[in-house]
């Protein structure tokens, strides 16, 4: 079983047409034609750890609704509109009544997923608190910055602009660190190597990072080799960004060699 806890987004795509400026302001008249509402976040994530084929995932979210609603005319985003963008701390006690109520403790999961969008439902604190209780794998993707929290998991994974800015590009801890770069594929950190991902043409980068890390998340725990993981990993991106929205990747679609 697998364990994720993070913030999940409600993704909207409102496809719309526009033939005109608005009189009153430089900006688009928008006429909707179509709306799409996708699972993103930490949902994303537990729709691609499903699709990939993991059984007993569960999902630990806020009750608050988060959502980012993105408006496209033709093959343009044009501007995104979110709501509710922080919500409150979980607690240690919180979470493990949350699975008391399903018959669950977190010493039954064989891995933690953390899907961090520092929007608040995930703290160093809570990090702390669990690591304390479970003594297993625990893989984040985050948005937040460096921090002690880094030494009590086992595997970090955070896009080339977040480790820049809230890394400092510096690491030197005992977690393994994977900074994904997009077109140019991704770097492990502690072995100073690069993992290529064959180009394609893109439709979408969105929920492209989710895709990733529930395919590094499924390779590792099925191999515990992390060569494996990350080209497993850089496949499911690839597959991810041909799409447009926010998809779940299923392991039917990943040629491996």
């Amino acid at each position: 079983m697998i364990l994720v806890i993070g913030e999940n987004i409600t993704d909207i795509f409102l496809y719309c047409s526009s033939e005109r400026l608005s009189p009153e302001a430089c900006c688009p008249v928008l006429i909707p034609k179509n709306k799409i509402l996708n699972s993103g976040g930490a949902g994303n994530v537990v729709e691609n750890l499903k699709s990939l084929r993991n059984k007993g995932v569960i999902g630990i979210h806020q009750k608050k609704e988060i959502a980012k609603t993105r408006y496209i005319v033709g093959n343009q985003h044009v501007m995104r509109y979110d709501e509710n963008d922080n919500c409150e701390n979980l607690k240690i006690k919180e979470l493990e009544e949350s699975l008391s109520k399903r018959g669950l403790r977190l010493s039954r999961f064989k891995a933690v997923v953390i899907s961090s969008y520092s929007k608040g439902f995930v703290t160093p604190k809570l990090i702390k608190d669990i690591r304390k209780k479970y003594d297993g794998l625990i893989f984040i993707d985050t948005k937040d910055k460096k921090g002690d929290w880094c030494e009590l998991v086992d595997f970090i994974k955070i896009n080339d602009k977040e480790w820049f800015e809230n890394f400092n590009s510096k690491y030197e801890g005992s977690a393994n660190i994977f900074v994904t770069k997009g077109s140019e594929g991704v770097d492990w950190i502690n072995k100073n190597e690069n993992f290529k991902v064959d180009p394609i043409e893109v439709a979408d980068f969105v929920g492209a990072g989710d895709s990733f890390f529930s395919g590094f998340i499924t390779k590792y725990l099925e191999s515990k080799d992390v060569k494996k993981g990350l080209d497993f990993a850089n496949k499911c991106a690839r597959v991810s960004v041909s799409k447009k929205g926010v998809v779940s990747v299923k392991k039917e679609e990943i040629a491996e060699d």
